[in-house]
This record gives C-alpha cells, structure tokens and sequence, in this order.
C-alpha cells in the first residue's frame, strides 16, 4: 500500500532540509571571504571565495527545490477533492490542477544525474588511491584513465597560467595570495625568467632579499620523499627539500593524491543518498493517493443510486399495469 509516500517525503524533506541548510552556511562563509577585510580571508584567493558561492548556491537551490516540490506534490496526493482535477498524474505537468509535478520531475532528473557523477567520480578516485583490491584492476582501464589524467594535467596548466596572466593584467593579488597561502613557488616552473610574472609568492625571494632556489615537485625524488613522510608540507610557512622551495603544483598533487581515498568513500556516501532521494522522488511523484482514490467511490456511488432511481421507476411501472 501506497500511503501516499508519506516516508518517501520524509526522506526528503530531512535530507534536502539538512542539505540546504548547510548550502547556506557555505554560502555565508564564501560571502563573507570576498567582502571581509582581514589576514584570514586575504589569505584565501577570491576566485576560490567565488567558487565557494557558486557551488553552495547551485546546491542550496537544488535542496530547496527537493523540499518545496515534495511539499506541492503531497499536497495534492492529499487532495480529496474531486473537484481539482482527475486522477494524480494525468493532469500533466504544471497544469492547474497539478500542484508541482514539473517540480519534483525536475529535481529527480538532478538527483538521478548527480548519482551516475558521483558514484563514476566515486570510483576513479578510490581506484588511484590505491584502494581498490587487485582482482578489480585493468591494464586496459588504467591506460584509458591514464589519458584521460594527462589530458586533464594538460588543461590544469592552461588554466592555472590563465588565471596567472588574467590576475596580472588586472592588477591583483590572487596568484600571489595562493603562493602565500601553500607556502610554495610558481605552479611547476623553476625558470628564472618568471620571476616577474610567476615567481612572485613570499616563498621566492630568500632570507637576502635575492631570488629564492626552487625545486621541481614534481620530480620522482621529491614525491616518493613526499609520501615517505620525508617532507613535512605545511601551509602559510615555506615548504622546503633543504633550501630549495617547492613548486605549487607538486603540492596540490601530493594533497589530492593522499586524500583520494576519504575523496572517493564521501563522493559514494553522496551516490547512495542521491539514489536513495531519486527513488524517494519518484514514490512521491507516482504514489496513488487523494484524488484518484476519491474518484471511484464517487462514481460507485452515482451508479449505486442511478441503479436506486430505476429500481423505483419499474415497481411503479409495475403497480400502473396492475391497476
């Protein structure tokens, strides 16, 4: 029995409420680093507080539209009144006699496309975590992702030097700020020309006032030392391998790398409640309640004293011919 999907938009209502909220705190924290005027948030480069507000909107959004749709649309599973339309479903999306259909489709299609993202995501990165048992592992698949990790070095570097050469040209500090804020040098180039434009952090210029010796991160040596716990990375203070300074991007591969792990366990904690919110979704949406369960009595009823009338109408029929 149905019930109206009264647990499936309890669910929904507990995990889009809590969701939102915490959008919405997220959202605060990133508005409050771009306008506040401190040490703490001008150590955070705006396009990360940028993001930080766009992420937390998009999903503040999309956790309010789960609440407010499973709202409308038990609203009219409740609806007794035949009056309002036909039965549940067949009024057709956004009519007038549908509460909010079009509303909880909708957040369906985005639960449903954030669980494949997820669980996809989920997979890679537990997969290059090293986690993943032996028996599960491909020559083939791990060449295919391989590639597919090049191309994406490939596209980071473009963009990084993007944004490099877009916060220089309009005279801001975000590149600088980063380098301050990982306590390293450049993104991956030890070139003594960039100075000027690239090697601009705290961390390039030595005790002396001179040009600071960097190392490249990325060498095989500095990352087997890296995950050896040789090196000690921290943040704010110049992370060093003797007196050479690390390059950026080095370490936010280490950081990416030796959390991929906890990365890929959340990114499947978020698939199963995406799934389970999807299903949740559509037991509400396709739950047969109110109106259509109205409907039929009704109608059995008007049949039941049509039937009555005509019973009369024959006995009197009856007793005129006796006469």
């Amino acid at each position: 029995m149905c019930k109206k999907g009264e647990l499936a938009a309890c669910i929904l209502y507990v995990t889009n409420g809590i969701t939102m909220l915490l959008a919405l705190v997220g959202l605060g924290l990133g508005i409050w680093l771009m306008i506040e005027d401190s040490a703490v948030t001008n150590s955070v480069p705006d396009y990360l507080a940028i993001a930080i507000v766009i992420i937390m909107v998009v999903v503040a959004f999309i956790g309010g539209l789960g609440v407010f749709a499973t709202v409308a649309q038990m609203k009219e599973n409740n609806d007794t009144d035949t009056s309002t339309g036909k039965a549940l479903g067949k009024e057709g999306c956004c009519t007038k006699d549908c509460c909010n259909s079009c509303g909880i489709s909708l957040y369906s299609f985005f639960s449903i496309i954030g669980a494949f993202m997820s669980f996809g995501m989920g997979i890679v990165a537990i997969y290059y975590s090293g986690a993943l048992p032996a028996e599960l592992q491909n020559d083939a698949i791990n060449q295919t992702v391989s590639g597919w990790f090049s191309s994406l070095d490939s596209y980071i570097d473009d963009k990084v030097y993007g944004l490099i050469d877009q916060s220089i040209a309009n005279g801001g500090n975000d590149w600088i700020d980063t380098q301050d804020l990982l306590g390293c040098c450049g993104w991956n180039s030890t070139d003594t020309m960039d100075y000027a434009t690239v090697l601009t952090g705290s961390c390039c210029t030595d005790a002396g006032g001179g040009n600071a010796t960097l190392i490249d991160t990325l060498s095989g040596d500095t990352f087997t030392q890296l995950f050896n716990g040789e090196l000690a990375i921290t943040f704010s203070d110049c992370n060093l391998v003797g007196t050479a300074v690390m390059t950026c991007k080095g370490l936010v591969y280490y950081q990416t790398q030796s959390n991929l792990l906890t990365v890929g366990i959340v990114l499947i904690v978020i698939w199963a409640v995406l799934l389970t919110c999807f299903v949740c979704a559509l037991k509400v949406r396709y739950c047969s309640g109110g109106q259509s369960a109205q409907v039929q009595p009704d109608r059995n009823g008007q049949n039941k004293a049509a039937a009555h009338v005509e019973m009369r109408s024959e006995s009197k029929s009856s007793d005129s011919g006796i006469v």
